[in-house]
């Protein structure tokens, strides 16, 4: 027994060696023809039934089918156990999106409850629709969140834009805690904002991880356009591994 299992983390180390976006991996979604998790971890249900591409064009050819999500038929992916964010202190969100429509505050992917926002995380795309913001629980008496958002416009529709979030959660500063790649560049944005100083990732939630969308009590809040290659890492992707993933020269599935 032991002897196996020394062989497989031998196995393992060497995957992970071969492909470094697979170390620190928790979950990823090819979106070809379900909401599978390629790690096989945390698998996804569909919600009223979000459909995926009859071709391999996605992303200017750079990666297979993706998921095409509609917001007026409140169609999005969700899992009601995942934890694996919980008690990290790093993380770091890729995914391609292309927009069909800005919907106000449409959810990206996150567990997300506004009234007790010490437990919770969100990726969405502002109230403008066309940005990118990042949400989590910070430190406010009572609760209270706080977020970075994009100050430029950085999404457009029936464009696939590649986007790239990481969050260090032991970093005091604001300024260099949140940090958003658009295309492989770092946008523009100002300090953190809402009723919190700095973002916290969820020790424990009873929330529902979505992606394409989340809930808020019985709301929920729908993107409408295109996901692909949606992965969430427990650390901080380094500019150069983040490119594999831009690029699509070494995506880790």
């Amino acid at each position: 027994i032991q002897i196996a299992a020394t062989s497989n983390r031998r196995r393992g180390a060497a995957a992970a060696a071969a492909n470094p976006l697979l170390t620190g991996l928790l979950a990823y979604y090819k979106f070809s023809s379900n909401g599978d998790d390629s790690t096989g971890n945390w698998d996804l249900t569909e919600v009223n039934t979000p459909t995926y591409s009859d071709t391999s064009e996605a992303v200017s050819g750079k990666t297979g089918s993706y998921t095409i999500i509609e917001s007026d038929n409140s169609e999005y992916f969700k899992n009601a156990s995942f934890d694996s964010l919980h008690g990290a202190t790093k993380a770091t969100w890729m995914f391609f999106i292309k927009p069909q429509s800005f919907v106000s505050s449409a959810g990206i992917a996150g567990e997300f409850d506004q009234s007790n926002s010490t437990s919770n995380w969100l990726v969405d795309t502002g109230s403008s629709g066309n940005k990118i913001a990042v949400f989590g629980g910070g430190n406010a008496a009572g609760g209270g969140y706080a977020y970075r958002r994009t100050i430029d416009v950085v999404l457009t529709v029936g464009t696939w834009t590649h986007v790239r979030i990481t969050l260090d959660t032991t970093q005091s500063d604001p300024a260099v805690q949140a940090h958003i790649y658009i295309d492989g560049d770092e946008t523009s944005y100002g300090g953190l904002t809402g009723s919190a100083t700095f973002v916290t990732l969820p020790s424990n939630t009873a929330r529902t991880f979505g992606v394409g969308g989340y809930e808020h009590g019985s709301w929920t809040y729908t993107m409408d356009g295109q996901l692909d290659e949606f992965g969430i890492w427990d650390l901080i992707v380094s500019d150069a591994d983040a490119e594999l993933h831009r690029l699509a020269t070494g995506l880790p599935y």
